[in-house]
């Protein structure tokens, strides 16, 4: 039945729900005037005898003629109002056909040679600042380090604030997807008190190609969201502030470095195109920086009337719904497929390779340009969430509602994983029941495999032996040499 009404959905919503919509509507209007028109002379040719015509008061094949066309008429104008009613709620709730005939123009801009530049030291250089030069001596050594080195992160990469709790087997194959597709330079890290590994031996693997900078609790110097007590709603409650918290400093933090476009996810979440509305969404997806150039291209290049009829991305907060992702499997072939195995020994090790199929759809996340970001509010209480926080999910007032909605040309892949990944946390303030794992993760709702080429882009712009290197900390639970008392003793 979930799949049923999936489909249906599908069906009247989207690119194909005007052609759906006509399709279906003049059918049924075609097969009702038919069946309705002859239903008076087909009426009129039985003979009944005159004492049933007396007792019944059957009318004459007249009036039976002219009453099956009139409920031909009526049928035809209810079924052709609901047709101009689903079209409507297309207009109103997506984008119109000649609108998307724009989006498909500025979304394959993104993958053709003139929109990203590279140089002879494989500078990657985004046109949407055209004024950005690669070729001067820093940029140089740095490209040699780098193959996707951006000249100007502050305006061309993501910044993201990132809470880690054991985590360390996800972040293996979160920071090169991130790094990639995003395209993120500079990340800021708080690790959670309650965290048994640390993360410095992988983040600094990634030295070289962005900015870290690793957070501890005294960065927040905030003791009432540090106060911890026994029961386990409680201490949920003290982690969600926390995370607010420090979403706030973070983002003040960025704004005094000059960055922009920021992101507030976690270590399970990636941010991938939606192809129920971008056109070529898989094969974008091989595009280095794609979630930003889609970003800018979308606010830079699409009519003002499309814009306001997608407040997700008109302003300096975009925010986009989540798809949950559960632990249904499938086969060894259909995880290996696209996967440069030569590098990615074990395809199992990726959520994103191995879990395929589409669970429940989630309330959303936010990205931010912080040129707009006011880090002591603009003189009201209302700037930000009760307790001056930001929030987790909208992480201002001021941005757009978080709901799943029709229209979300991004979405964020929310990944349950195994049920080794997902107990992992050994002092998580959630409680984190195996039923609840499979409840959640025993769904399918259809397959998915959008992000799939960004594995395979990766190790060809990174090469094999940098892929590999950094790629092999991705599904490991090998924590012997990452533990928070020996990483302290060395």
């Amino acid at each position: 039945m979930n799949d049923f009404l999936n489909l249906l959905e599908r069906g009247i919503t989207g690119r194909a729900g005007y052609c759906t919509n006509t399709a279906v509507c003049l059918f049924v209007c075609l097969f009702v005037v038919v069946c309705f028109y002859h239903i008076g002379p087909t009426t009129a040719k039985i003979r009944m005898p005159s004492s049933s015509l007396s007792v019944l008061s059957i009318p004459s094949s007249r009036w039976r003629l002219k009453w099956g066309r009139r409920v031909a008429v009526t049928t035809a104008a209810a079924f052709v109002t609901l047709f101009l009613v689903l079209n409507v709620w297309n207009v109103l709730y997506q984008v119109s056909s000649r609108d998307l005939d724009d989006c498909e123009l500025v979304l394959r801009g993104v993958i053709l040679p003139s929109t990203s530049t590279f140089t002879s030291k494989s500078t990657l250089i985004l046109d949407s600042n055209p004024n950005v030069e690669g070729d001067d001596t820093d940029a140089d050594a740095d490209a040699d380090a780098d193959p996707l080195f951006i000249a100007d992160p502050h305006h061309n990469a993501f910044a993201a604030c990132l809470m880690i709790a054991d985590d360390n087997q996800r972040l293996g194959e979160w920071l090169p997807y991130q790094y990639f597709a995003m395209p993120l330079r500079h990340l800021v890290v708080l690790v959670d008190g309650a965290s048994t590994v640390s993360p410095t031996r992988i983040l600094d693997k990634w030295r070289p190609y962005m900015t870290i900078e690793e957070w501890n609790e005294g960065h927040l110097n905030r003791t009432d969201v540090l106060t911890d007590r026994a029961e386990p709603q409680y201490k949920n409650l003290v982690r969600k502030n926390r995370q607010g918290y420090f979403y706030r400093k973070c983002a003040t933090h960025l704004k005094a470095l000059n960055y922009t476009w920021t992101s507030f996810i976690d270590t399970d979440e990636y941010p991938v195109l939606n192809d129920d509305h971008v056109p070529l969404a898989a094969q974008l997806m091989s595009t280095p920086g794609v979630i930003l150039k889609t970003i800018q291209d979308v606010q830079q290049k699409i009519k003002a009337k499309t814009i306001d009829s997608h407040e997700q991305y008109a302003g300096p907060c975009v925010v986009t719904y989540r798809q949950e992702y559960g632990h249904v499997e499938s086969t060894a072939s259909e995880i290996a497929r696209d996967v440069p195995t030569a590098v990615v020994d074990n395809p199992l090790r990726f959520d994103t390779l191995r879990y395929r199929h589409r669970a429940r759809l989630l309330i959303g996340k936010s990205f931010y340009d912080l040129t707009h970001f006011l880090p002591q509010g603009n003189g009201t209480r209302a700037y930000f969430h009760h307790r001056g926080d930001m929030g987790t999910h909208r992480i201002l007032p001021a941005c757009p509602d978080p709901w799943p909605r029709p229209g979300h040309w991004l979405r964020i892949n929310h990944y349950v994983g195994s049920w080794e990944s997902y107990n992992a946390r050994q002092n998580d303030t959630r409680v984190r029941p195996r039923e609840q794992w499979e409840h959640k993760g025993n769904i399918s709702m259809g397959v998915d495999d959008t992000i799939r080429p960004w594995i395979g882009a990766f190790v060809r712009h990174m090469g094999m032996e940098r892929s590999r290197h950094l790629l092999a900390d991705a599904g490991n639970f090998d924590f012997s040499k990452d533990w928070i008392g020996l990483a302290k003793s060395q």
